[in-house]
């Protein structure tokens, strides 16, 4: 995540989500509620990875950490957001099959 002033220009630094090592995650999808951002995100780790969402304010500050909510999901896949009243959904496939995933959460 960066910031960028209205003229296109990089306004202080990137804010890193991810705690994996480089390569293994990707197809973040990203989502504004009006308070904070809602983003998930597969990884590749091992034989299959997971599936991963992180709360961030507007300031790039995380609100707690990275949480795995769906392991064993075939890294690759598209992943979709969306939010309404706490409840972030998350949606996703597996090559064959499509699941809905709700993530409650308090907010701030």
């Amino acid at each position: 995540m960066k910031f960028l002033s209205l003229e296109g220009e990089q306004i202080g630094e990137a804010v890193r989500l991810s705690t994996e090592p480089a390569g293994s995650s990707a197809y973040p999808v990203i989502i504004y509620t009006g308070t904070e951002y809602g983003v998930a995100w597969s990884t590749n780790i091992g034989m299959y990875g997971d599936l991963r969402f992180e709360r961030i304010l507007p300031d790039g500050t995380p609100l707690g950490n990275e949480t795995i909510v769906f392991d064993q999901f075939l890294y690759g896949f598209s992943v979709g957001i969306a939010y309404t009243n706490g409840v972030y959904a998350l949606t996703f496939n597996d090559g064959s099959n499509v699941y809905l995933l709700l993530v409650g959460c308090d907010q701030p």
